[in-house]
């Protein structure tokens, strides 16, 4: 719809190790309705805190892996690409996310300057209703209680991303025309948008 807006941001899980192996994940949902739009895991280098524990666990995954790439800017890319063909005939695109200074020209790059609200607020910011990007915060929220390989501490992490990027397929799908948009609006975000007009049962979808 004409009055859509999108939230973007990136969580952060791994593959096989979260020292040695960590992965962003950019999710990019309608605001209002909150659909998710997309999401996709990719590797980033190692960080945090350093030891010399640490370090050696690093250093041995490299001699195994090779050293590891920063994949975060062309999935943030794909993440936006798959906003930018449902939203060519928008003439505004408002778009907010935090000051992670990769996301302006990204942005730009996918939806055009000329049309672009690109709404930037702190990540520090408390994450309440309050916050801009209160919505995706939620939403990464309900993936990470409803997504087993998510979890911050669990032994469902996935061995490789690309299972991971299965089973979120599976997650949006059933987020987007199963679930309750919130718990207290009856509608599926796909209804919210005026995609369907009923909530799919499991077997349907």
């Amino acid at each position: 719809p004409l009055d859509s807006e999108l939230e973007l941001d990136e969580m952060v899980t791994f593959e096989t190790c979260k020292v040695t192996q960590p992965l962003t994940l950019p999710v990019l949902i309608e605001a209002k309705s909150m659909l998710v739009i997309a999401a996709e895991p990719a590797p980033i280098r190692p960080f945090g805190k350093t030891s010399r524990a640490r370090e050696r666990r690093i250093a041995a995954a490299e001699v195994i892996h090779g050293k590891r790439e920063d994949r975060s800017k062309q999935a943030v890319l794909r993440v936006l690409a798959a906003a930018g063909k449902i939203t060519r005939h928008l003439p505004l695109v408002v778009l907010r996310t935090d000051k992670k200074s990769l996301y302006p020209p990204l942005a730009a790059t996918v939806f055009g300057e000329q049309r672009l609200e690109h709404q930037r607020s702190s990540s520090k910011l408390p994450r309440t209703a309050a916050n801009p990007i209160f919505r995706i915060n939620v939403t990464a929220a309900i993936a990470r209680d409803l997504t087993g390989r998510l979890r911050r501490r669990s032994w469902l992490a996935s061995k490789k991303a690309c299972f991971l990027h299965r089973q979120l397929g599976v997650f949006m799908a059933w987020r987007n025309f199963v679930r309750r948009r919130v718990n207290k609006d009856p509608r599926s975000a796909a209804m919210a948008l005026g995609w369907i007009d009923r909530r799919l049962t499991t077997e349907q979808l």
